[in-house]
């Protein structure tokens, strides 16, 4: 190498005017990165909490006294509301299963014994979660026992 290049190399060493600028433009892609990513888990996770609390409300008209699956779904549609605007729209199921002594039997039909069988419901909002980084299904579901 010549002189003159050592002695341009050394200005050069000790020049640290662009050095703040240069991090900066090296760090921010990184940290905005990261920050969609927390934006992403963070809606995903309240999107999760308004389906619980959807799923909630379903099973409380049951164990106040409901019996009418399709006023269920309703009321679980309902409390969903627009909540995900246009991201998705969950899929709100309803389904009555009954059973004697752990044994599915039909709702209509008396056990083997002669007791009236237990019945119970399912309740099940399912979705699909699309964000910048995280794709992932929703499934919320639970069962509830009426009498």
């Amino acid at each position: 190498m010549s002189v003159r290049g050592a002695c341009i190399l050394s200005r050069l060493k000790r020049n640290v005017s662009g050095i703040a600028a240069v991090e900066f433009a090296l760090i921010t892609p990184v940290l905005a990165i990261i920050l969609i990513g927390l934006i992403d888990i963070g809606r995903y996770v309240s999107d999760r909490g308004k389906m619980t609390r959807a799923i909630q409300t379903g099973s409380h008209y049951f164990m106040v006294g409901g019996d009418d699956g399709d006023r269920a779904r309703q009321i679980i549609s309902g409390n969903l509301g627009n909540a995900f605007g246009d991201r998705y729209q969950p899929q709100v199921s309803v389904a009555q299963f009954c059973t004697c002594a752990a044994v599915a039997n039909a709702c209509n039909v008396n056990c083997s014994d002669g007791t009236v069988p237990n019945a119970f419901y399912n309740l099940k909002i399912s979705a699909t979660y699309k964000g910048v980084f995280l794709t992932r299904n929703h499934e919320i579901d639970d069962d509830v026992r009426v009498r």
